[in-house]
């Protein structure tokens, strides 16, 4: 988990209480300013690119490739929302929601 440094503490406490210790470390590091650590085989972005330009997305994106091990995958949780941003997208039919598709991190 990377996490500005204020916010990792907390962090901690819940993998700890969640039993997560040997498969979740916490990493205090700014996304933007600060380097990443790298060799993983996921990164995943939950709730995060939302709130950025596409040439800020693109940035981050290109840190998580260069964070990942080789056959690594980048993750995104997302919310989509209608056109309006009023609400969660939904389709006529009644389809719709998380999806997920092999190979994205390769796109």
């Amino acid at each position: 988990l990377l996490e500005l440094p204020s916010i990792c503490e907390l962090a901690r406490e819940y993998v700890v209480q969640a039993g997560l210790s040997q498969r979740i470390a916490v990493y205090p590091a700014d996304m933007f300013a600060e380097a990443w650590p790298t060799g993983f085989d996921r990164v995943l972005f939950s709730q995060i690119l939302h709130d950025w330009s596409p040439p800020v997305c693109r940035t981050l994106l290109e840190r998580a490739h260069e964070a990942l091990a080789p056959g690594g995958a980048v993750v995104v949780h997302e919310k989509l929302v209608d056109d309006d941003g009023g609400g969660a997208t939904h389709r006529p039919d009644g389809e719709g929601g998380e999806q997920e598709r092999d190979g994205a991190a390769d796109q």
